[in-house]
């Protein structure tokens, strides 16, 4: 979340190589993936992908990315006028009001497309600018299966199990009786059929089974979806379905296969990484301002991102506090619960600080995806305080993805009476 993300990510593989924690031929794969097409592993180094690999962007000289397009340029996209100018945004279960950075410039974006439909279960930041929103079941009110736990292991990022498992769950509660609620793909597939498009489902996000044409004129069920949504994975989601608790899934057991094709090399000093980091280095030694603390990211265990912060949850502390170091807060004369500004400089927020002993001495520890729209400041302590707020979008941002600067970011703290 801080600056060089991507150089960051590179010297981490660094240490994978240097180390040896690739797989050999032969190896078994711990979690090959349940749910999705088995795995063709082979005991070779893949040749390099591009950095950016997507459609030019208008501003920045941003492309898109193997991950997608960079979110960070979206505000821009829709507020510069011109051929190719975004008009028209539908944001699923997201909240972009709250989550993007540069709040104030987001905000600006989203009240001027001629077309915002949020699908949401919470009358969130975003849900309140939109022109319709659409309200999903909730989790337990559809079934669903541990898909996204093989997605997560299939990309290589933290989450999920060690181990090859998978779990199906059917629906265990009623919709509330006489509400209008749909599963998001119901509103995707809806669209698509008023234009005349025809969709297809299955194949996985990394390759396997081929994908099977949806009939346009039926109404399948959630159910039938997530069949397709399976199709040719390594366990059939039919055996998945007959543990009703979920279970391990080690076989068929996958190991890894002898080399093929071309050969390539371990990059361990690619030119541009290595660019990246000498001008890393040079910054180390680069006088600085003098700033009084870095605000840093934090999670807490009873939301996901801006969603789920209900009462039952929350017990009491619907806010993000901006956490310190007891010797911190003593330092500028505050105490836990005191009120404070907390100001970068693109913007400043309100917010209530605590006091966290773990964290290293100047440091504000706080969770993002807080807070409600810009004019709803005095709703601190109801709604919480948006660390969007405080980031720049369009300037420090990393070169490949366009992320900027989230993490490590310099503020200080004004006192409230």
């Amino acid at each position: 979340m801080s600056s060089s993300s991507t150089l960051c990510e590179y010297l981490v593989l660094l240490l994978t190589t240097l180390t040896g924690k690739w797989l050999r031929e032969g190896e078994r794969i711990r979690n090959p993936r349940t749910l999705l097409p088995p795995l063709v592993p082979r005991a070779q180094v893949n040749p390099p992908r591009p950095a950016q690999a997507g459609p030019p962007m208008r501003v920045r000289g941003l492309r898109g990315s193997p991950a997608g397009m960079p979110t960070a340029a979206l505000p821009d996209e829709i507020l510069l006028p011109g051929e190719g100018q975004v008009r028209a945004l539908i944001s699923c279960a997201g909240n972009p009001a709250a989550a993007f950075p540069d709040q104030r410039k987001t905000v600006a974006a989203l009240r001027a497309l001629d077309l915002l439909v949020q699908i949401d279960p919470w009358m969130s930041a975003t849900a309140r600018l939109a022109h319709y929103v659409i309200a999903p079941r909730l989790a337990l009110e559809t079934p669903g299966v541990s898909l996204m736990y093989d997605y997560d292991a299939a990309q290589g990022v933290a989450g999920g199990p060690v181990d090859a498992a998978a779990h199906y769950t059917p629906a265990i509660a009623d919709p509330p009786r006489g509400s209008q609620l749909i599963d998001e793909w119901e509103f995707y597939l809806g669209i698509a059929r008023r234009l005349g498009l025809q969709l297809s489902m299955g194949g996985g996000l990394f390759g396997g089974a081929a994908r099977t044409p949806l009939d346009m004129t039926a109404r399948p069920t959630t159910d039938e979806m997530l069949d397709l949504l399976c199709a040719g994975s390594r366990v059939p989601l039919a055996e998945v379905r007959r543990y009703p608790g979920g279970a391990a899934f080690p076989q068929p057991a996958i190991r890894v296969g002898p080399p093929e094709g071309p050969r390539h090399r371990f990059q361990l000093a690619d030119p541009d990484m290595v660019t990246d980091l000498a001008a890393v280095a040079a910054g180390l030694h680069a006088p600085r301002p003098e700033t009084g603390l870095r605000l840093v990211c934090r999670r807490m265990d009873h939301v996901r991102n801006s969603s789920v912060n209900v009462a039952s949850t929350h017990r009491g502390r619907p806010y993000n506090p901006a956490f310190l170091h007891p010797d911190d807060l003593a330092a500028r004369g505050l105490r836990p619960g005191d009120t404070v500004r907390l100001v970068s400089a693109r913007d400043q927020i309100t917010c209530v600080v605590d006091a966290d002993p773990s964290l290293r001495r100047g440091l504000v520890s706080m969770a993002h995806a807080f807070g409600g729209l810009p004019e709803e400041d005095g709703r601190f302590r109801e709604l919480g305080s948006s660390t969007s707020r405080l980031l720049v979008n369009d300037a420090g941002f990393e070169r490949y993805s366009g992320q900027p600067r989230m993490s490590a970011v310099p503020v200080e703290i004004e006192p409230l009476r």
